[in-house]
């Protein structure tokens, strides 16, 4: 219930900007310190420890960090539950971030939009 409730509260636009800033700045953070490999580990682990709102920030990391954007869209569409919600969440990211967001990180969201859209998902 935890990641609909962040994704309702996201899509609502009740997460705030200095959230967003925030997802940011620890993405970076995230960047620097794994590998691609461990940011999808921590991704996609089972694990309870991780809470939602860490593995959301290793997916802004792994865009940031991974070259292979086909890769990185994968991860979205797996840990978002569809194609359709990973992409519908890089539109509100870049939508909301827009203000708060580095250039670089809205030129990867573009980039990973047009992946979605280049593979025919939609």
């Amino acid at each position: 219930m935890g990641l609909l409730n962040t994704i309702s509260s996201i899509m609502s636009g009740n997460y705030g900007k200095a959230g967003l800033r925030n997802m940011e700045t620890t993405s970076e953070e995230y960047a620097n310190r794994y590998n691609p490999n461990e940011l999808i580990k921590r991704i996609e682990s089972r694990s309870a420890q991780i809470p939602h709102t860490t593995r959301e920030t290793c997916c802004l990391a792994l865009l940031k960090k991974d070259s292979n954007l086909r890769q990185v869209a994968e991860v979205w569409s797996v840990y978002y539950g569809s194609k359709r919600v990973a992409l519908n969440q890089v539109d509100h990211y870049k939508k909301t971030g827009s203000e708060v967001f580095s250039h670089a990180l809205l030129e990867k969201l573009e980039d990973l939009r047009q992946v979605f859209n280049d593979n025919g998902t939609y």
